[in-house]
């Protein structure tokens, strides 16, 4: 790549800038297709926001298991385990885990 790092040469955009009107009229008729479904669905919609922003409801922290010095010591992998699974409660679209290592190193969401 003889060109410096992120320089995008013309002929590069101009060959892809010719499809930005296509790629406008699709992102209109998704928009428009989802905003039927946020008419239609109300309650699933703002799920599905909240996923897509990244917002975690109201309160979240709540859900997390409080320690003290009094208790007894365990793993972290067991405490992360139990954050993870208090979380995963609350928080729609939270995604854990760990391939097939999760059950070692105690990333398994029990749902």
């Amino acid at each position: 790549w003889p060109y410096e790092p992120f320089h995008v040469p013309e002929d590069v955009k101009k060959h892809w800038s010719r499809h930005t009107p296509e790629g406008a009229s699709l992102e209109a008729d998704w928009n428009a297709k989802y905003a039927e479904y946020q008419k239609k669905y109300p309650e699933e919609a703002a799920e599905l926001n909240s996923i897509i922003t990244g917002e975690f409801p109201a309160g979240w922290e709540k859900a997390l298991p409080t320690y003290t010095p009094d208790n007894p010591g365990d793993a972290t992998r067991n405490l992360s385990q139990a954050n993870l699974n208090a979380l995963a409660k609350v928080i729609p679209g939270l995604i854990g885990g760990s391939a097939d290592l999760a059950s070692s190193n105690m990333t398994l969401l029990k749902m």
